[in-house]
C-alpha cells in the first residue's frame, strides 16, 4: 500500500491522469479496474478517476509494493554538466538565460545538451521535483536566438503559462541588431509558410496553408549602417521575426539564413559573431487571474552575451 497528500506540484489534474503518471508502465485497463474495485481511493472513498485533485487531497492504492514497482520507471532526468543562468526563480516558475547556440530541447543529437534538460537537473539536484510531475518549457526559441526560456514548476503554473503564451497574454520582447537606418516605429503584418526548402516565406497575400504574423518594432538606436530594435511578437511563428525584418530590408546582422553575407561576414571575422545577434530579453505576464496573478506586471529581464554586447557596442558608437 501507498499513499500520496497531493501538493500543488500535482493540484489541478484529474485523479485518473495522476495514476497513470505514477504508474506509467500500467495500462489504462488495470487502473480503470483498480478504481472499480476501490482499490484506489480518493480521501478515504471510492473514486471513479474523474475527480479533480486539490491540494491536500490524499490518495491511496491499496497494492502490493511489488505490483507498483512493477508498474512504475522512476523519471528519467540525465546528468548535465552545464549550470543554468537563472534570472528568476521562485516556487512556481524558474526563467533562465539560454546562450545563442543552445536548443531549447533535444533532437536527434542526443548527446548534445538543451535548456531543457539542464533546468530538469537543475531541479532535482535542488530537490524540487516530485514523483510524478515532470516539468517542461514553455516556450521555444531558435537554436541560435539567446534569452529568456521560461519553465513551470508545478502542474497549475506550467498550465497557466502556456495558456499565456497561447493566448497572447505574455508580453514579449526582444533587442536585435539589424542592417540599415531604421528611423521610426512600424508593423510588419503578412502571411506565413514555408517553401519546399523548409525557408520561411511571410508575404502580403495569403497562401494556402498559410498562417497571420504580425511583429512590431521600435528603434532604440539608429546608426549610418545599423540600427538596434525593440520588437514584439504580436504572433509567435518559426524565424518570423527574422524574416520579417529582412523583408522590409533591414536583415538581422549575423542571420546566416536571412541574412547579408557581407555584413556576417564582417561580424564573423572581426567579433567572431556566428548567429544572427536577436536576444529574448524581457518578459512580462498580462491579465493572470489564478496562479500566476501575483506575477502580473511584473517585468523579467536578461542581457545578450559578452559578444552580442561588444557588436552593440561597435554599432553604438559609429
Amino acid at each position: 500500500m501507498q499513499g500520496f497528500t497531493i501538493d500543488k506540484n500535482n493540484a489541478g489534474q484529474r485523479l485518473d491522469k495522476f495514476i497513470l503518471k505514477y504508474l506509467n508502465r500500467a495500462p489504462k485497463s488495470f487502473v480503470y479496474k483498480m478504481l472499480r474495485k476501490k482499490n484506489i481511493k480518493l480521501n478515504g472513498k471510492k473514486a471513479e478517476g474523474s475527480e479533480i485533485l486539490s491540494p491536500g487531497d490524499e490518495v491511496i492504492l491499496y497494492l502490493a509494493d511489488e505490483t507498483i514497482s512493477g508498474f512504475r520507471a522512476e523519471l528519467d532526468i540525465k546528468t548535465q554538466h552545464t549550470a543554468p543562468d537563472i534570472v528568476f526563480e521562485d516556487e512556481n516558475i524558474i526563467a533562465a538565460n539560454k546562450p545563442a547556440g543552445m536548443p531549447v530541447q533535444g533532437g536527434t543529437d542526443t548527446k548534445a545538451e538543451n535548456l531543457n534538460d539542464i533546468l530538469l537537473f537543475y531541479l532535482k539536484q535542488k530537490g524540487a521535483l516530485t514523483a510524478v510531475f515532470k516539468p517542461g518549457v514553455a516556450n521555444r526559441l531558435d537554436r541560435c536566438t539567446g534569452g529568456l526560456v521560461l519553465m513551470g514548476k508545478n502542474l497549475a503554473a506550467a498550465q497557466a503559462l502556456a495558456a499565456a503564451f497561447r493566448d497572447n497574454k505574455a508580453d514579449k520582447r526582444y533587442i536585435a541588431a539589424v542592417c540599415g537606418r531604421v528611423e521610426k516605429s512600424g508593423e510588419i503584418s503578412g502571411w506565413h509558410s514555408k517553401d519546399e526548402n523548409n525557408r520561411v516565406i511571410i508575404t502580403k497575400e495569403k497562401r494556402e496553408g498559410a498562417s497571420p504574423v504580425k511583429t512590431l518594432y521600435t528603434p532604440i538606436f539608429t546608426g549610418e549602417k545599423y540600427s538596434i530594435l525593440s520588437v514584439k511578437l504580436i504572433t509567435g511563428k518559426s524565424h518570423q521575426i527574422r524574416e520579417s525584418l529582412n523583408i522590409i530590408g533591414h536583415p538581422i546582422i549575423g542571420d546566416p539564413k536571412y541574412g547579408n553575407a557581407a555584413e556576417n561576414e564582417f561580424f564573423k571575422n572581426n567579433f567572431g559573431l556566428t548567429h544572427q545577434l536577436l536576444y529574448a530579453v524581457s518578459f512580462e505576464l498580462k491579465q493572470q487571474t489564478g496562479v500566476l496573478e501575483y506575477l502580473n506586471c511584473k517585468k523579467i529581464t536578461c542581457r545578450p552575451d559578452k559578444r552580442a554586447e561588444k557588436v552593440l557596442d561597435y554599432i553604438k558608437a559609429k
